[in-house]
C-alpha cells in the first residue's frame, strides 16, 4: 500500500479540478473504501 501511495500523483488542471496520473488496484480500493473517485 505504501508503494502505491508513493507513486500516486495528482495534477491540478486549469479549471481547478485534479487529474490522477497514476492508479493501481490498491489506490482504487482505497477510493472505494473512502467513497472517493481516485481512478480518474
Amino acid at each position: 500500500m505504501v508503494d502505491s501511495l508513493r507513486k500516486a500523483n495528482l495534477v491540478q488542471l486549469p479549471d481547478g479540478n485534479y487529474m490522477n496520473t497514476y492508479c493501481d488496484n490498491v489506490i482504487s480500493d482505497i477510493g472505494k473504501a473512502l467513497e472517493l473517485e481516485l481512478t480518474r
